[in-house]
């Protein structure tokens, strides 16, 4: 079963609501020393963690959850907290093996895709998200946004462009869509006029 981020109703939550921040720390680490073999509890006691910015105490708290099971969310968090750590190479390898053993999660591929991006490998990243979009993320702005991005830098700018429209289509105020669009006009050097107008609404 999947980790519920620090759930507000939880005396922790509350805490962290209450910007007690001292005190949610002092409460989630008492829960994680009474039940050390808890993965909720580990995995609560590094929310707070990555709540409070600490990566590194975040990561070693998620390992210690994700012996006991490694669900969709807590992967995402665990890697947010790798990358808040500086730990970008060890967060590919995690995600990496996630989609090796799971490779029909969407989060994972998701997470693939931003790995490759992170490393310009865009053919890769094209790649992963068209298979997203091919199987129930069509109407994803941000995926189709991203998308285009990678179909732009892998050198399809028409295809991008098509994409990109897509998106815009989809949510016109969307500035992640209004970039990715006239990002695409520009270099495809077509409606200049409309390719300015639209980096100027997404504030680009």
């Amino acid at each position: 079963r999947p980790f519920t981020a620090v759930p507000e109703n939880q005396p922790v939550g509350s805490l962290l609501v209450g910007r007690d921040f001292a005190g949610a720390e002092a409460a989630a680490e008492r829960m994680r020393a009474a039940q050390p073999g808890s993965a909720d509890a580990q995995a609560l006691a590094g929310d707070v963690q990555l709540l409070l910015g600490h990566g590194e105490a975040a990561v070693e708290r998620y390992r210690l959850a994700s012996r006991v099971r490694m669900p969709e969310s807590l992967l995402q968090r665990m890697v947010a907290a790798m990358v808040l750590a500086g730990q970008q190479r060890e967060a590919a390898v995690l995600v990496e093996a996630y989609l090796v053993q799971t490779p029909s999660s969407p989060v994972a591929v998701r997470l693939a895709a931003s790995v490759a991006a992170g490393r310009a490998d865009w053919s890769r990243a094209r790649q992963l998200l068209e298979f997203l979009r091919a199987n129930g993320s069509a109407g994803d702005v941000h995926l189709l946004a991203d998308l285009s991005q990678a179909q732009l830098r892998s050198g399809d700018a028409e295809t991008a462009e098509a994409t990109a429209r897509e998106a815009y289509r989809l949510a016109p105020s969307n500035p992640l869509s209004a970039k990715a669009w006239g990002l695409c006009l520009n270099a495809l050097k077509q409606r200049p006029a409309d390719a300015r107008a639209l980096l100027a609404r997404a504030g680009a």
